[in-house]
C-alpha cells in the first residue's frame, strides 16, 4: 500500500510540475489521502496537495490539509516543510498568522533547514513583511532568500527573488538599486515578468522618466490577459493603478480616475487591503494632484487607444464574472489549460496570444441573456435556442470592442462539434477554426473539473469517448498525451 502511495506521490509531482494540477490532485487521492497508512508518506502527499491547492487559490483547503498532516509526529525536516507551506496558505487569508508561523519555524528549526526550504521561508517572510510595511526587515529577508536559493542552485527561482528585492529597494527609495534588480529579473525570465514590468514602469514614473514608464506599461498591457490562474485579478488591479497615474500625467485625468476607481474596487474584492488603502489615498488626493494636462506625452509609447481597449476588455471581463460565483476561477483555469494545449500543438507567439484572448472572452455573449437561461439553458426549447446563440453574440460584442477578427472567429466556433451537431452554425470537421477546436476541449474539461468537481480521469474519458463526435480527434489525442507524458 505504501509503495502504491509512493508511486502516486511521484506521479502527481510530475503532473504538477507541468501545470496539470487537477490530474495531480487525483493522483494524490485528494481528498482521500487519509487512506494512506504511513503518516510520513501521508504528510508528504498532503504537503504536495496543499501546494497545488494554494496555487489554485483554494487557501482554506490547503490549510486544512496541512493541519491534519501536522497532527501526527513527523521528522523535523518534514514538519518544517509543512509549517512553511501552512504559512504560505495563511499569507492570503491571515498575513499576521503567517508571519508568526514563519518566525516560529525559524526559531525552532534554524539549524536544521535545508538551503531550499530556508530560501522559501525567507522569501515568504519578506512577502508578509511587505504587506505590513516592514520594508527594511523584508529587504533583509529577501537577501537571505537569494543567498539560500543560490546555495541550493535553484536558479529558476531567482527571477522572483530579484523582483522582490527590486520592490523593497523601490519602497526604500533606492532607485538605482531597484532598477538593477528589476533588470536582473527581466533577464532571468520566469513567470513574474509581468509583475516586474509593472514595478519597473512605476520606478520610471517615480524618477521622472515617463517615456520609459509608458513603454513598460505598454509591454505589460500586451501580456496582461495571459496572467496565470488566480494571480490575474491582482495583476490587472495593479496595472489599472499604474495606468491611472500615467493618464493623469499625460493629460487625461478623467480616464485616469476611471482606472483608479476600478483598481480600488478590485483590490477590495481581492482583500488586498494594503493596495486598497494606497489607492484610497490616491483617490482622495486625485482632485489636487499635479498633472501635465493636454500634453498627451504617452503617445506613441502608450497610445490612448491601447488604454481604452484595455478598459473595454476589462468591462467585458467583469461582466462575465457576474454570471456565477465560480466564474472567475473557472475562466482563469480555462485560459491556463487552453494555453498548455495550444503550446502542445505547436502554437506560439501571436497565435498563442490569440488563443488566450479567445479563451478569456468566449462567453461574453452570455451576459446578454437572461440569468435564468444561463443558469439552466435546457429548461425549455426556447431557452435552449437562445443559449445556442451565445457564441454569435460573443463574436458580435467582441467585434464592437475592436478585437481582432482571428479572436472573433475562434469565439464564434468554440461550441461547434466535429460531426456537425454543435452550434450556432452547425460547422463540422476542418471547417471549424483549429484554435476553436482547442478551446472546445479545454472548455469542456475545465467546466467539468472546476464547476462540476468531477475527477480528472472521468472527464478525460468523456473527451476520448466523444472524439470524432463533439471534439477533434487530433486535439483530444494531444490533450491526452499531455497527461500521459507528464506522468511518465
Amino acid at each position: 500500500m505504501s509503495e502504491n502511495w509512493q508511486e502516486r506521490l511521484q506521479s502527481g509531482l510530475a503532473l504538477a510540475a507541468k501545470g496539470l494540477y487537477h490530474a495531480a490532485l487525483e493522483a494524490w487521492g485528494a481528498p482521500r489521502v487519509w487512506s494512506c497508512p504511513d503518516p510520513v508518506l501521508r504528510a508528504q502527499v498532503c504537503h504536495a496537495t496543499a501546494k497545488v491547492y494554494t496555487f489554485l487559490g483554494r487557501y482554506e483547503q490547503a490549510a486544512m490539509t496541512l493541519l491534519a498532516a501536522l497532527a501526527d509526529p513527523l521528522p523535523p525536516d518534514l514538519e518544517a516543510k509543512c509549517l512553511v507551506a501552512l504559512a504560505v496558505a495563511y499569507r492570503y487569508t491571515d498575513p499576521d498568522k503567517a508571519h508568526r508561523l514563519l518566525t516560529t519555524v525559524l526559531d525552532r528549526f534554524r539549524g536544521q533547514l535545508s538551503p531550499s526550504l530556508r530560501g522559501v521561508l525567507y522569501n515568504n517572510l519578506g512577502d508578509v513583511q511587505w504587506l505590513s510595511g516592514f520594508y527594511q526587515e523584508g529587504y533583509r529577508s529577501i537577501q537571505r532568500s537569494l543567498h539560500a536559493f543560490r546555495q541550493a542552485e535553484l536558479h529558476h527561482l531567482l527571477p522572483e527573488v530579484f523582483n522582490n528585492l527590486g520592490v523593497f529597494a523601490l519602497e526604500l527609495g533606492r532607485y538605482t538599486e531597484a532598477q538593477r534588480y528589476f533588470m536582473q529579473a527581466m533577464r532571468s525570465g520566469g513567470r513574474r515578468s509581468l509583475y516586474t514590468l509593472v514595478e519597473l514602469s512605476r520606478l520610471f514614473l517615480l524618477t521622472d522618466r515617463p517615456v520609459r514608464s509608458a513603454a513598460c506599461a505598454r509591454r505589460a498591457l500586451a501580456m496582461i490577459w495571459s496572467a496565470g490562474l488566480h494571480s490575474v485579478q491582482f495583476e490587472i488591479s495593479r496595472l489599472c493603478r499604474l495606468l491611472a497615474l500615467l493618464c493623469r500625467l499625460g493629460g487625461d485625468p478623467v480616464t485616469g480616475l476611471h482606472l483608479l476607481e476600478k483598481a480600488h474596487l478590485m483590490f477590495g474584492q481581492l482583500g488586498a487591503w494594503r493596495e486598497w488603502r494606497l489607492t484610497q489615498t490616491e483617490l482622495d488626493q486625485w482632485p489636487h494632484a499635479p498633472g501635465v494636462h493636454g500634453t498627451g506625452f504617452v503617445q506613441p509609447w502608450l497610445p490612448h487607444t491601447d488604454i481604452h481597449q484595455f478598459l473595454r476588455l476589462l468591462d467585458a471581463l467583469q461582466a462575465q464574472q457576474t454570471l456565477c460565483p465560480q466564474f472567475t476561477v473557472w475562466l482563469d483555469t480555462r485560459v491556463w489549460y487552453a494555453r498548455l494545449l495550444a503550446e502542445k500543438l505547436g502554437y506560439s507567439g501571436e497565435s498563442l496570444d490569440t488563443m488566450v484572448l479567445a479563451a478569456r472572452f468566449a462567453d461574453y455573449g452570455l451576459t446578454a441573456l437572461e440569468a435564468g437561461i444561463v443558469e439552466n439553458p435546457v429548461r425549455s426549447a426556447a431557452a435552449w435556442q437562445q443559449y445556442r446563440q451565445h457564441p454569435s453574440l460573443s463574436a458580435e460584442l467582441l467585434t464592437a470592442l475592436h478585437v481582432s477578427p482571428e479572436v472573433v472567429a475562434i469565439v464564434a466556433d468554440h461550441h461547434e462539434h466535429w460531426d456537425g451537431s454543435g452550434f450556432p452554425a452547425g460547422k463540422r470537421g476542418l471547417d471549424i477554426h483549429p484554435l476553436a477546436a482547442v478551446l472546445a476541449v479545454t472548455d469542456y474539461y475545465t467546466q467539468q473539473v472546476v464547476t462540476a468537481e468531477r475527477p480528472h480521469s472521468a472527464v478525460l474519458a468523456d473527451l476520448q469517448a466523444h472524439a470524432g463526435e463533439a471534439f477533434s480527434p487530433t486535439v483530444v489525442n494531444h490533450f491526452t498525451r499531455l497527461f500521459a507524458e507528464a506522468a511518465k
